[in-house]
């Protein structure tokens, strides 16, 4: 795990606190909409940041030998001079 997706996880449950604490004031009828919004804000912006330090995912083989079957059945109807 690098420095950059530790730091978004870490503001992703920041966001997640937050939440949980605007819950809890709403539900002591004292609402502070304050941590709704700076949680979400840390939440989305930690989203963000942890999958952008994670490389993508590599294509599952999932389907392969359908693919190739197409792949040969597209080859067919593109050859010149074939009906």
């Amino acid at each position: 795990m690098t420095l950059i997706s530790r730091i978004g996880c870490f503001f992703t449950l920041v966001g997640m606190v937050l939440v949980a604490i605007f819950i809890a004031s709403d539900l002591s009828q004292q609402r502070d909409y304050n941590y709704l919004l700076v949680g979400g804000l840390a939440f989305f912006i930690g989203y963000a940041v942890y999958r952008s330090g994670k490389p993508p995912a590599q294509p599952s083989g999932r389907f392969s030998a359908l693919r190739k079957v197409s792949e040969q059945f597209q080859s067919r109807r593109k050859k010149p001079g074939s009906k």
